[in-house]
């Protein structure tokens, strides 16, 4: 399923030229949201607004679901195995509690029906393991939710790397250093416990940035801090990262912290942000130059 971002929003605009012409019939695909949390909503949006896709059914047991579900005008359903055992849609979204992941993941595989599985694909590494094991042996299709991955920004930032710009690179600086309201943690009480946190919430995502421009991570050192908010799992940590061409990297990372320095806020990819056009959330450094992202300033 690791179809090229260019790709599919050219075959979206084909799709959707065709129908409102009106000269093809194209049964949209039909995918299920399981969880329906800010994430699962925002996915129930977008979906309700495709051409090529729609919304088909709710999965959650949570007392707010059915509100959502009636104004979608879609099936609500308590469980994976209560939707599969009534219907059958072309794929499903998993925007569950990361503590959930390998459980409903195992449901969907067993069902035979296509996955996009928020990240992290799990919080522990045994079950993230036992996942790929499984999708390997069933041959079943499944996505991970790395959607910087299709980034416009990123993808020029890799270009530039790639095209020797900065020459051996020697060093990256990074950060995610931003804060985050109490009712983000009381809403949703799972985000405060082991399995949840900053580094599988918000550091997965810079993780398969840093590897994008920089390659694979070979080695990590880190100190982590809960002395803020005094939650079970970490609020701030400092980490150190040795890639495998010999690169090195520092990150900061805090959800606790009044600052910019982080994608969101830099990237202007998510309008509920507010946004700072002189911040940048990564450095890189090579041999004849560095690379400010998402900025792109240049300098060598």
């Amino acid at each position: 399923m690791r179809t090229p971002a260019k790709h599919a929003v050219a075959m979206t605009d084909v799709l959707a030229f065709a129908q409102s012409q009106g000269g093809m019939h194209i049964a949209k695909t039909r995918i299920a949201v399981t969880g329906v949390g800010a994430i699962g909503v925002a996915h129930a949006r977008i979906l309700q607004q495709s051409p090529t896709c729609e919304l088909s059914a709710i999965v959650d047991p949570a007392p707010d679901a059915r509100a959502i579900a009636e104004q979608a005008a879609v099936p609500l359903y308590r469980s994976l195995d209560e939707l599969f055992e009534r219907d059958r849609p072309d794929g499903v979204i998993l925007a569950t509690p990361n503590q959930l992941h390998l459980e409903h993941t195992l449901s969907c595989i067993q069902a035979g029906v296509p996955i996009l599985l928020e990240k992290p694909i799990a919080s522990t590494v045994q079950d993230g393991e036992r996942i790929v094991e499984e999708v390997d042996k069933a041959g079943a299709t499944l996505l991970i939710g790395h959607h910087r991955a299709h980034s416009p920004i990123m993808a020029c930032a890799k270009r530039l790397i790639d095209e020797g710009r900065l020459g051996r690179i020697v060093a990256v600086m990074g950060s995610a250093v931003f804060f985050k309201p109490d009712h983000y943690s009381t809403d949703a009480p799972w985000r405060r416990e082991i399995g949840a946190g900053p580094v599988l919430i918000n550091m997965i995502h810079e993780v398969r940035n840093l590897r994008m421009l920089c390659g694979e991570i070979v080695a990590v050192q880190a100190f982590s801090s809960h002395a803020t908010r005094r939650f079970p799992v970490e609020d701030t940590v400092a980490i150190n990262v040795h890639f495998a061409n010999g690169a090195l990297g520092t990150f900061m990372l805090s959800d606790t912290a009044a600052c910019a320095r982080s994608w969101e806020q830099t990237s202007q990819e998510n309008k509920a942000y507010s946004t700072y056009p002189d911040e940048d959330c990564y450095v890189v450094a090579g041999t004849f130059g560095s690379l400010s992202v998402p900025t792109m300033r240049l300098k060598t």
